[in-house]
């Protein structure tokens, strides 16, 4: 019980972060010193099927004791939203993703769904580039997300699934 209760608030804790958090643009600009600033991208496969990402969020948070790189792909057709959870002294390589409240979590919501899709361990996230000094990160991901990751009786596959963040 008390597993499953650490699960539904931590839980929502992050689906208030992804719900409230406060959005971070990085586009490809050139500024006066003709440098090109960090451009970001979100993409992934629900069910097999492409989704639209129409905005990222991107926040290095703390969140009940954890410290995560939190990165967002938000949509608003439907309206739904895929969070990666990241240990911030994450280095290049591959880890399967864990239970909420582990080092690595894929969360999926949408408004439709009485809450949210979490990981419960397996899948991959792959970890390609992270420049701790820059605060850039980028890799792949995919998995399965479950509606109760601890008697699931729904699940989303999320597959080719890419990020690059500056956070």
């Amino acid at each position: 019980m008390k597993l499953h209760n650490n699960f539904l608030t931590l839980g929502g804790l992050f689906f208030l972060t992804f719900i409230f958090a406060c959005k971070k643009k990085d586009t490809a600009t050139t500024p006066t010193n003709n440098t090109p600033t960090y451009a970001s991208s979100f993409a992934y496969k629900k069910n097999g099927s492409s989704q639209s990402v129409s905005s990222m969020t991107t926040n290095l948070i703390n969140l009940g004791g954890f410290s995560y790189i939190a990165i967002a792909g938000n949509s608003t057709t439907p309206s739904q939203g895929l969070n990666l959870w990241i240990d911030p002294a994450a280095t290049t390589g591959n880890y399967a993703f864990e239970f909420v409240g582990g080092d690595f979590v894929m969360q999926y919501s949408n408004l439709a769904l009485p809450g949210a899709y979490t990981t419960s361990g397996g899948g991959n996230l792959g970890i390609t580039k992270h420049d701790k000094t820059a605060k850039i990160i980028e890799g792949t991901f995919s998995g399965t997300v479950y509606d109760d990751p601890v008697s699931p009786t729904d699940s989303i596959i999320i597959t080719a699934g890419s990020f690059k963040a500056k956070y």
